[in-house]
C-alpha cells in the first residue's frame, strides 16, 4: 500500500510544470512529439476553451481566465495546435480596444526598471518570442502595463489572469519540448 501511495504521488509530482524553470531560448521551437501531444490531449486539453478550424486542419486552446473585462485592453496566449504538420504554435490575441494599434506594446516593470516589448509583426517566431519575454517577466514577478498610444493600462493584476498566461506558455512549452 504504501509502494502505491509513494507511486502515485511521485507520477504526480511528474506531471508538475516547474514554475521557475528558466526557458532556454535555444530551446525554443514548434515540433510536436506524439508523446507530448498525447499527454496534453488526455491530461492538459480539458483545462481550455477548445475551438476546432477543420478548413485549416487546427484546433486552438484558450485558457478561460484570460479575458477580463472587454473595455480593459488584454492580450492573451492560445494554442494552435496543427496535427498535419505536428506542430504547435503561440498565437497572441487581443480584445476590441487594441485592435487599432500598429504593433502591440507592453510595459515590463521589475525592479524599477521598465522594459517595453513589441510585437509589430504577428509571424509564429515573432509571438513565441514576445510571449516568452512576457512569461519570463511573470515568473520574475514584474508588473505590467499595455500601451494603448502612449497611454498605459495595468494588465495582468490579478493572479487568475498572469496564472492563465503561465500555464497557456507552459503547456506550449511542454508540448514542443522545451520544458
Amino acid at each position: 500500500m504504501k509502494n502505491l501511495i509513494f507511486g502515485v504521488v511521485l507520477a504526480l509530482a511528474a506531471c508538475k510544470i516547474d514554475h521557475t524553470r528558466p526557458i532556454e531560448k535555444e530551446r525554443l521551437g514548434f515540433a510536436v512529439a506524439d508523446d507530448a501531444e498525447l499527454f496534453f490531449k488526455n491530461v492538459r486539453q480539458i483545462y481550455y476553451d477548445v475551438e476546432t478550424l477543420p478548413a485549416a486542419k487546427v484546433t486552438v486552446f484558450r485558457h478561460p481566465d484570460r479575458a477580463p473585462d472587454a473595455q480593459q485592453p488584454a492580450l492573451w496566449p492560445a494554442i494552435v495546435l496543427s496535427t498535419v504538420e505536428d506542430e504547435a504554435k503561440i498565437l497572441i490575441e487581443n480584445n476590441a480596444p487594441l485592435d487599432n494599434e500598429m504593433a502591440l506594446r507592453v510595459a515590463i516593470t521589475q525592479n524599477s526598471q521598465v522594459t517595453e516589448v513589441t510585437l509589430s509583426t504577428r509571424g509564429r517566431d515573432q509571438m513565441l518570442e514576445f510571449a516568452t519575454t512576457i512569461y519570463k517577466a511573470i515568473q520574475a514577478q514584474a508588473s505590467f502595463a499595455i500601451l494603448v498610444g502612449s497611454e498605459p493600462h495595468p494588465w495582468l493584476t490579478n493572479e487568475d489572469q498572469r496564472e492563465a498566461f503561465r500555464v497557456t506558455l507552459a503547456d506550449f512549452y511542454r508540448l514542443t519540448g522545451t520544458l
